[in-house]
């Protein structure tokens, strides 16, 4: 497994170069995933609650290997507060393992951790 991020302000992809030390897996961007093993995204919301261009694009191509999904933001959008992860949770039945703040904190890794060993056990049994 790989963690594969989309930014714009690096602010996600620090957050991804974190969960990449706490887990030792690595931590890519978008356009260095090659297509033969399975990725948490880590993304940003923008605009009103809107999945980036970018990530939207990449998932048209890679949504088979995807595991679950975490998205920045900023909390002062109300509702909209990394809605990206739920609508990717969504449209491609996977879980939201976290929603962060900037760049997170150290309990946001903590918990998409803990939520990333619940993911890894359950992929284990239903093999």
């Amino acid at each position: 497994m790989v963690i594969v991020y989309d930014t714009m302000l690096g602010k996600t992809k620090k957050f991804a170069e974190k969960l990449s030390d706490a887990l030792s897996i690595p931590a890519i961007p978008l356009s260095a995933y090659s297509d033969h093993q399975p990725f948490v995204l880590i993304t940003y919301t923008i605009n009103f609650g809107e999945v980036p261009r970018a990530t939207s694009h990449f998932l048209e191509q890679h949504a088979s290997k995807l595991l679950g999904v975490a998205s920045g933001g900023n909390r002062v959008w109300g509702n909209n507060f990394g809605k990206a992860a739920d609508i990717i949770a969504t449209l491609y039945r996977v879980p939201v393992l976290q929603k962060f703040e900037l760049e997170g904190n150290p309990s946001d890794i903590n918990l998409i951790t803990e939520r990333l060993g619940e993911l890894n056990e359950t992929f284990r049994t239903e093999r």
